[in-house]
C-alpha cells in the first residue's frame, strides 16, 4: 500500500471505483427485480422504464468513465506503487496479472452488454411499444441484463480473489 499523501490518493480512487461499481450493479439488479413486475405490462409503465432506462444510459457514462480512470489509477498503485519503483516487466504473466486481465474481460462483456441494451434493446422496445407489441423487448431487455449481471457476479467474485492474493511486486 502507498504511503504519504499517495496512500490518501489510492484510498479515494478505491472509494470512488467501489461506489461506481456498486451503482452499475445496483441499477441492473433493480432492473432486474423490476422487470416481471405485473406493473410494468402496463404501456405507461413501459414508456416510464424506456425513459427509465435512458437517463440511466446517461448516468452510465459517466460510471464506466470513472470505472476505467480509476480502474487505471489503482493498476498502477497496486503494481507499481508510487515511490519511484522503476517499472518492471517481471511478473506480467503472475497468476495475479492474469486474474487482473479476467476481470478486465469480464469489464468488457459488461460493457458490451451495456452498449446493447443502451443503443439496441431499448431503442427497439420504446419502437415496439409505440407499435403496441412490446413484450419481446421486455424479454430481450430482462435477458440481457440476467446475462449482465452474472457476468458482474463473476466480476465480483474475480475481484474477491485479486483481494486474497498479492500482486507479483
Amino acid at each position: 500500500m502507498s504511503s504519504g499523501i499517495h496512500h490518501y490518493i489510492h484510498l479515494t480512487n478505491n472509494i470512488l471505483h467501489l461506489l461506481a461499481a456498486s451503482t452499475w450493479i445496483g441499477a441492473m439488479v433493480a432492473y432486474i427485480i423490476l422487470l416481471p413486475s405485473e406493473n410494468v405490462q402496463q404501456p405507461s409503465n413501459v414508456k416510464t422504464l424506456v425513459s427509465s432506462l435512458t437517463g440511466f444510459a446517461k448516468v452510465g457514462t459517466y460510471v464506466v468513465i470513472i470505472l476505467v480512470i480509476t480502474g487505471i489509477l489503482n493498476f498502477y498503485y497496486i503494481s507499481f506503487g508510487a515511490e519511484d519503483k522503476p517499472i518492471s516487466l517481471e511478473g506480467v504473466f503472475s497468476s495475479y496479472n492474469i486474474s487482473l486481465l479476467v476481470k478486465i474481460s469480464f469489464f468488457c462483456m459488461m460493457l458490451l452488454f451495456a452498449a446493447t441494451n443502451r443503443f439496441l434493446l431499448t431503442p427497439k422496445l420504446d419502437l415496439m411499444l409505440s407499435q403496441g407489441n412490446y413484450s419481446q423487448g421486455l424479454k430481450l431487455i430482462k435477458t440481457s441484463m440476467l446475462i449482465e449481471c452474472t457476468i458482474g457476479l463473476l466480476l465480483i467474485a474475480t475481484v474477491a480473489y485479486l483481494g486474497i492474493n498479492s500482486p507479483a511486486n
